[in-house]
């Protein structure tokens, strides 16, 4: 699953997976749809869990989209508040 910026080429990690999501998102303050492409990916990592197959989450860097999308699952699986 790669959460991205819309505009940017990406990391071209697709032809390497057999199922492969990309979710558009831009890493700023300003971001909207955010909780539109969490409910996304909360959604997709529930389908890969369901199957029992793993799952890759990457962003550009690495330390913000990406770590923001497997917090949420983690909220969304175990039904966490936060």
């Amino acid at each position: 699953m790669e959460i991205e910026d819309g505009g940017k080429k990406g990391l071209r990690l697709r032809e390497r997976f057999d199922k492969y999501l990309r979710i558009p998102m831009r890493d700023t303050v300003e971001a909207t749809g955010v909780q539109r492409s969490i409910e996304e990916a909360c959604r997709y990592i529930d389908d890969a869990r369901l199957h029992s197959t793993p799952i890759y989450v990457h962003c550009k860097a690495g330390k913000s989209r990406s770590v923001l999308a497997a917090m949420a699952y983690l909220i969304h699986a175990n039904h966490w508040t936060l």
